[in-house]
């Protein structure tokens, strides 16, 4: 009743899979894809295999970061654009620079400035 296994293969597919080891990491907080760590490589792998993962794994965190730069930075912009007209109109008449004006030209800052939340996540 060994169902035409041999000693070893039962002792091998009983065996549990290769464990994972935690070393200091230059790069913390970076994951792979897979949950682990940077620094949680497999015991079974070569040096250059974990160099290359190493790397490519930092390069993608690199990547990220500069994704969530340009999006901050347009955020950022977004926001100025849609607020300046609002905010340059609304000091010209505190402090009277501006005289009378017509609806029109106090409606075009005024949607604007609500139209941020429209341009803006």
């Amino acid at each position: 009743g060994d169902g035409g296994q041999s000693r070893t293969e039962k002792k091998l597919s009983s065996s549990p899979p290769l464990s994972r080891v935690s070393r200091q990491s230059s790069c913390p907080g970076v994951t792979s894809g897979d949950g682990a760590s940077v620094d949680q490589l497999d015991i079974g792998r070569s040096a250059s295999d974990n160099n290359r993962r190493r790397t490519r794994l930092r390069i993608r965190a690199l990547e990220r970061e500069a994704m969530v730069a340009r999006i901050s930075l347009t955020c950022v912009i977004v926001f100025t654009v849609c607020w300046a007209p609002y905010a340059i109109v609304a000091l010209l008449v505190q402090f009277g620079g501006l005289g009378y004006y017509g609806p029109y030209i106090s409606t075009i800052p005024i949607l604007m400035a609500k139209s941020n939340c429209v341009f803006n996540p």
